[in-house]
């Protein structure tokens, strides 16, 4: 047995990932001992398809599509011949990975689902017109958070690794700026084109070199005005320019 092979079968338990990997590793270790490693494959494979009949049973007791995560060309063979038996492509019950929710797909254009397991986790999936099937960020529905931003340490990077970026808009330390107060510069992570895109700056001192100075426009001159009373004031005013008419 190879070891992609353990990989699926353990991976296809409804276990914790703590167990899933005693699991693996005891797997492993019989298998490269020998003497019964024939036998644990035979009965692995036995439970293999067993889970599998029993997810497509349920699948169809609930109406529900039972879909594979992944991308490799059995995968997206499989997915396609139960897609293609949906008869409302708005909205359809779907089993992903052990969870249960709602889903829509396109032929041309793909889909999404939105899954909930049994200990309160929802997932977002995209399923692609090829029918190979992708997930997106777990959401802890047991202790959501709500907040908007997320604001990085002094030495902290924007994550690199698409699974940890949340759905938020990260604020980064701006090391340049002087102000005591908006230090930091915001950014969101496009997916379509994998980059963090920069939304947001604080600049403490405005670009005013677009804009004349007081020194630059000459300097005060009184001039005095007679009201209609009779009376009369007099104002202080920065002359820019001064032009003459004829006959003035």
């Amino acid at each position: 047995m190879k070891q992609t092979d353990i990989n699926r079968m353990v991976d296809a338990q409804n276990m914790s990932p703590e167990h899933k990997n005693i699991l693996r590793k005891a797997l492993v270790y019989a298998i490269n001992a020998g003497g019964g490693g024939q036998d644990i494959q035979e009965k692995l494979n036995s439970l293999d398809k067993e889970v599998d009949n029993i997810l497509s049973s349920l699948g169809s007791t609930l109406g529900a599509v039972t879909l594979e995560v992944g991308n490799d060309e059995g995968v997206k063979t499989r997915n396609l011949a139960k897609l293609k038996t949906v008869t409302s492509n708005n909205s359809f019950f779907t089993n992903i990975n052990y969870g249960f929710g709602t889903a829509s797909w396109n032929n041309n254009t793909g889909g999404v689902a939105f899954i909930i397991t049994t200990d309160g986790t929802a997932k977002p999936y995209s399923i692609n017109a090829d029918g190979s099937v992708a997930g997106g960020i777990n959401v802890d529905l047991t202790n959501p958070n709500t907040e908007v931003f997320v604001i990085l340490g002094d030495n902290e990077e924007l994550p690199t690794n698409e699974s940890e970026i949340k759905g938020k808009i990260y604020c980064k330390k701006n090391t340049s700026s002087t102000a005591e107060n908006n230090q930091y510069n915001e950014y969101i992570y496009v997916k379509s084109t994998k980059k963090w895109e920069k939304i947001g700056e604080f600049q403490a001192e405005p670009d005013l070199s677009g804009y004349a100075k007081l020194t630059d426009i000459g300097a005060p001159e009184n001039f005095t005005f007679t009201l209609e009373d009779g009376s009369t004031v007099t104002k202080s005013i920065r002359v820019i320019s001064t032009t003459s008419q004829a006959g003035a």
